[in-house]
């Protein structure tokens, strides 16, 4: 099984030693990830994408790695792929036809082909053969070339055939770790769980800090919500939770403040904890 995760545009237009840098902690956070769900995975980085291989072919295990890395941030999209040694063109169709036949019935479809070697044909009349050859085999199909129902991706580097099976979208942003570490003021609310993920897709470290003041209950509550967007999508590093007993300066703040005021001055004192954490 293979995967092919494509970088994301922001990535590509670095220069070449931060783009290096991007690539590199992007693979290293895959396999993190990855690997607690199959210990057969391997990566290999290439300049415009990451390849990643297992020998293990389980269909449970495909839905698995597919769910996983749909929720690791820096991935745009990912592409599936089948890897085959070929022979000639009419060996390229018939690899291609096992794997298509049944995905253009009733459909549109067109081919298109990226090809690196020196090879007898070009990229266009592989487009032309296996394109021709699918519209003769499959009866309820037909090429359209623009806008088509299925647009079947063949890339052909020197005796190797690669045809892309499938494309997923990523989560996208940022790989985790490019970013400064942050720490997100957690309530166990809406908001601050929305906030805490716009930071962890945006490439930051994101550690968690509560302030108790509702007991026992409120914070297991918030520890539990801190722990699931983390697994879901942060698990690549470990990060740290926080948690502040402000009974005591709730008691003092309605001891001495005005009411109007006790909502503000709560808000700044929190502000003030985070910052000395």
């Amino acid at each position: 099984m293979r995967f092919i995760v494509k970088l994301q545009s922001e990535i590509a237009v670095k220069s070449r030693p931060v783009r290096k840098r991007f690539t590199k902690i992007l693979e290293s956070n895959i396999k993190n990830i990855l690997r607690r769900v199959d210990q057969q995975i391997t990566s290999r980085v290439h300049w415009d994408s990451i390849e990643i291989n297992t020998k293990n072919n389980d269909a449970d295990n495909r839905l698995k790695l597919i769910a996983t890395l749909k929720c690791i941030p820096g991935l745009t999209s990912f592409l599936e792929v089948q890897q085959q040694k070929f022979t000639d063109l009419d060996d390229i169709y018939q690899k291609t036809l096992a794997l298509h036949a049944d995905t253009i019935v009733n459909k549109s479809f067109c081919v298109r082909v990226k090809r690196i070697g020196d090879h007898a044909f070009s990229s266009t009349k592989v487009e032309h053969f296996v394109g021709g050859g699918l519209n003769q085999h499959v009866d309820s199909a037909k090429v359209k070339l623009r806008q088509p129902d299925v647009t079947i991706r063949l890339e052909i580097k020197n005796d190797l055939l690669s045809i892309i099976t499938d494309r997923h979208e990523g989560l996208g942003g940022f790989p985790i770790a490019t970013q400064e570490d942050v720490l997100s003021l957690m309530s166990g609310g809406f908001d601050s769980s929305v906030a805490s993920y716009q930071m962890i897709r945006k490439g930051s470290r994101t550690h968690f800090c509560f302030f108790n003041l509702g007991g026992t209950a409120h914070e297991v509550g918030v520890k539990q919500v801190s722990h699931y967007l983390w697994s879901k999508f942060g698990s690549s590093h470990k990060v740290k939770f926080f948690a502040v007993d402000f009974e005591p300066v709730v008691a003092e703040i309605l001891e001495k403040i005005d009411n109007g005021h006790m909502g503000v001055v709560l808000n700044r004192m929190m502000m003030r904890a985070a910052a000395k954490i």
